[in-house]
């Protein structure tokens, strides 16, 4: 079945824009002409030259799946209004979220705040408590900054009524010997193909945090699928607090035992919940807590709000508009005498990124080498921006 916009799924639900694509299937933005209210329709595709039979089992799981999903009521998790079918294609309604996902989030801003990191923490948490305490357990299975979408300030987890149903999931619909998930995220119990277990998400979860702190999942690199389970099932991560110093030590203690390599050592996500909520808390009397009279702002903390200004229009296209606004930034901080402040790399940073964006991408390149080189001699190889500089020069060779 080949979909188009303008089509009426159902007699009901006409698609308007598609705003994803994967192997397994498309989702629209689509208007519920019965409610006359803005969805979100995901169409599940068949696998690629699947038999008959295959492609029968592929559906089956999937409307099974779709049952249990359209049952969770949860604030933190996507809410499923319908499903149905359309041409034995099969589809699920969804309620459309403003957006943007985590991953999208941390590429754009780079580096999140420890308080923003730990009140999206304490959301997921919850949503995965539900999950995980329902009289049958659901275990997400591909727990990932991309299946983390913000609406408004609430985090909704997305993508475990689809995504996990691609490839077997969910409660137990389950398959032995396949690995399901995205490998740098997954448990390595996952990665061998073992039952899905509630400890799998932990350790996704513990990836998580691990990533918004520092910019990426720390089992990301070059190679393959194989390579990235390899690295998750053997490999230890960088401690969190090496990688950004202004980790609480607390925080990094939690992120070590939710990513412990046995799938037994980590702690339960109510426990997780509740010590993310405790630090939580200390974390916003820290940020509420009144600074001395006399103390005056550095140009970095001033210019913090001049570089989210120019990242908001970069973000929006305004790529002439953004490059002047980093311009300016680093400008201000050259005269004031931070040509090596993080603040100051920020802002180069955010002109190479217009730069691509504007098609300038030779000159870019040579402005990332130096970039690079300059920031890692002054803040370190392990400093979170260095290793943000990195990454994205190793996506763009």
């Amino acid at each position: 079945m080949e979909l188009s916009v303008g089509l009426a799924l159902g007699e009901r639900y006409r698609l308007v824009e598609r705003i994803g694509r994967g192997g397994y299937g498309e989702v629209y933005r689509a208007r519920d002409e019965s409610l006359d209210r803005a969805v979100a329709v995901k169409v599940l595709r068949a696998p690629e030259f699947a038999e008959q039979r295959i492609a029968a089992e592929f559906f089956a799981r999937f409307d099974r799946e779709a049952r249990v999903m359209a049952s969770l009521r949860h604030p933190n998790i996507v809410t499923v209004h319908d499903r149905g079918a359309h041409e034995d294609a099969p589809y699920v309604v969804m309620e459309l979220l403003a957006g943007p996902d985590l991953g999208t989030l941390q590429r754009s801003e780079v580096v999140l705040p420890i308080g923003r990191v730990l009140d999206y923490g304490v959301q997921t948490a919850a949503a995965v408590e539900y999950l995980h305490q329902r009289a049958e357990p659901v275990v997400h299975r591909d727990l990932k900054p991309s299946n983390l979408v913000l609406d408004g300030e609430t985090v909704k987890v997305c993508d475990f009524g689809i995504a996990a149903v691609l490839e077997p999931d969910l409660t137990k619909i389950t398959r032995s010997g396949a690995m399901v998930g995205t490998p740098v995220y997954a448990a390595p119990e996952q990665c061998r193909g073992e039952d899905a277990a509630p400890t799998w998400d932990v350790f996704s979860f513990g990836t998580v945090l691990y990533a918004m702190l520092a910019g990426g999942s720390p089992f990301a690199g070059q190679g393959g699928w194989d390579v990235a389970a390899y690295r998750v099932q053997y490999e230890q991560a960088t401690p969190i607090a090496e990688v950004r110093r202004d980790v609480p030590a607390p925080l990094a203690a939690l992120i070590e035992a939710m990513m412990d390599k046995s799938g037994d050592a980590r702690p339960r996500v109510s426990e997780v919940r509740r010590s993310l909520t405790e630090l939580r808390s200390g974390e916003s009397q820290a940020v509420t807590r009144p600074e001395p009279l006399d103390a005056e702002p550095t140009p970095p903390t001033l210019a913090k709000a001049q570089l989210q200004a120019a990242e908001q229009l970069l973000n929006l296209g305004r790529y002439a508009e953004a490059d002047r606004g980093f311009a300016a930034v680093g400008r201000s901080l050259d005269a004031a005498g931070y040509a090596r402040d993080t603040a100051r790399f920020a802002a180069e940073f955010g002109r190479v990124r217009a730069g691509y964006a504007r098609g300038e991408g030779v000159s870019c390149a040579l402005r990332l080498v130096r970039l690079l080189e300059q920031a890692e001699q002054a803040l370190g190889p392990h400093d979170e921006l260095v290793r943000a500089l990195r990454r994205f020069q190793q996506a763009r060779s």
